[in-house]
């Protein structure tokens, strides 16, 4: 009887454990779940700011004709955007099963960062900021993720915009370097040993002194906010960015 009670106590208490452990599952499921949706509205936002901007121009019949077409053609950039992000809403039973994968693709990554700036030209203009691309290569051709490289792109732009007032700065470069190991090393410095290195900087409200002395790794954990002396806050780093550090 001993024996039988201790066999069945032991029993119940694996049991419980494993009830934990399921509940604990499906709370991790459905908090990645609201992160997607509260990440994914947020990446509609920017496409969405970018459309209404011009359409709104030609309701009120402020643009010349001439200007008419560099609007369209940015109206279109983000319209297919959108596209992409409801697609990945439809295809949302991928991030469930952890089954995002980049996709690459070999193409022109100077010309490819240039038009995702580009299609921010109209934006800084009326916000009165000076927006540049920098880039010491003309080209450069590698494989990368088309769609996730536009994610991050579009969201740290956007970011930039939000935090930069009338009249600052932002600015986007990309380099090519080395590894640091092989640096020095000439029979080591070759395509397989590159990175390519995009910074985009501005001259806004940035990081406080208190922010800046945290960990850096918790920057990206999520959906962090920053500290600011405005009346709203704005996510300060993209899902994008967050997906490549947690790989």
């Amino acid at each position: 009887m001993l024996i039988a009670f201790l066999v069945n106590k032991e029993k119940l208490k694996n049991d419980l454990v494993l009830e934990r452990m399921k509940a604990k599952e499906l709370h991790e499921l459905d908090m990645m779940k609201l992160r997607f949706y509260t990440n994914i509205s947020h990446e509609i936002r920017t496409p969405l700011t970018l459309i209404l901007g011009p359409l709104e121009k030609m309701k009120n019949n402020m643009l010349p004709s001439s200007e008419i077409k560099g609007h369209v053609e940015v109206m279109y950039r983000n319209a297919t955007q959108l596209h992409q992000l409801i697609n990945q809403l439809l295809d949302f039973r991928k991030l469930e099963s952890g089954n995002i994968k980049l996709i690459l693709t070999s193409g022109d990554l100077v010309s490819y960062i240039s038009e995702i700036v580009s299609s921010f030209d109209k934006f800084a203009e009326e916000k009165e900021i000076e927006l540049k691309f920098n880039s010491l290569k003309k080209r450069i051709i590698t494989n990368f993720d088309t769609d996730k490289v536009a994610k991050i792109m579009n969201n740290l732009l956007s970011n930039a915009f939000k935090f930069t007032g009338k009249g600052g700065k932002i600015s986007v470069n990309l380099s090519l370097v080395f590894d640091d190991l092989v640096e020095n090393d000439p029979l080591e410095n070759s395509e397989e040993n590159r990175l390519i290195e995009i910074t985009v900087k501005d001259n806004g409200i940035g990081i406080s002194e208190v922010e800046s002395g945290e960990n850096i790794y918790t920057l990206f954990s999520g959906w962090r906010r920053c500290n600011t002396d405005w009346n709203w806050h704005w996510p300060c780093f993209d899902q994008g960015t967050c997906q490549i550090t947690q790989r």
